[in-house]
């Protein structure tokens, strides 16, 4: 290979590996442009690694049910998980009138409700992930956001979400303190 085809094989890989970015990136502003914001309610997490640092771990109390109901069901029956619950796949999930999801089912292609979306879920080590499972904030306003008990996500109609902000009790948006200013 030449030097001029060379420099011309390293810039296409250039613009394809900055147009992929670009994409995803674009895909990610939608979402949250124009996705339904839906309310997961936040499981228990043991209170010596709610807070990691500067982020804090989630762990979503829908997750934990469907792993409860799958149990269940592979005690019923002798299917392996994998006939159950695919490794990848979308969740039929429900909401309430204050957007909190209630209701979840593995997907079949069936036709959705007024109050049905899709969200994507994988299998890690035996668990069952839902989207992001990490909130970051600003050093020291951990207690600031101790409250939390949902977690709002905005969902495309493709089952991507991306992780808005967290939620009280009363599913208020718990916002940032105001940032300290310089003087």
């Amino acid at each position: 290979m030449n030097l001029l085809s060379s420099r011309m094989a390293l810039l296409l890989g250039a613009v394809l590996v900055l147009g992929g970015i670009n994409v995803a990136i674009w895909q990610k502003q939608q979402t949250l442009s124009h996705g339904q914001l839906i309310l997961l309610k936040l499981a228990p997490v043991d209170p010596r690694s709610l807070m990691q640092g500067d982020y804090m771990i989630l762990r979503y109390d829908l997750a934990e049910q469907l792993a409860e109901q799958l149990t269940q069901q592979l005690a019923e029956q002798s299917d392996l998980p994998e006939k159950i619950l695919p490794p990848k796949g979308q969740l039929l999930i429900e909401q309430d009138a204050q957007q909190v999801v209630n209701h979840a089912q593995l997907y079949r292609g069936q036709p959705l409700q007024p109050q049905q979306h899709l969200l994507n879920y994988r299998q890690r080590n035996g668990q069952l992930w839902l989207g992001a499972e990490s909130f970051f904030f600003q050093e020291g306003h951990a207690d600031h956001y101790q409250p939390a008990r949902y977690a709002g996500l905005r969902v495309a109609a493709n089952g991507q979400s991306v992780l808005v902000s967290l939620y009280d009790a009363e599913q208020q948006e718990i916002k940032p303190p105001p940032a300290n200013r310089l003087r």
